[in-house]
């Protein structure tokens, strides 16, 4: 009888060590996601500062 407890007990630990592992990968890919997203937010409005910039610059310029 103690033996397939033992299993059982084990096999739960498995699973649930399952279960953080894809808790962490998702938390990680979000993360990422997240980050990525951040980056090309601030890229665009880098981009577009510059170009105000150019702009402003070319009108004065000329």
């Amino acid at each position: 009888m103690d033996r397939p407890m033992n299993a059982r007990r084990h096999s739960r630990i498995k699973e649930w060590r399952n279960k953080w592992k894809r808790v962490r990968m998702y938390e990680w890919q979000y993360a990422t996601a997240t980050g990525q997203m951040y980056n090309q937010i601030n890229y665009q409005t880098n981009e577009r500062s510059n170009l105000c910039g150019n702009l402003h610059a070319e009108r004065w310029s000329g």
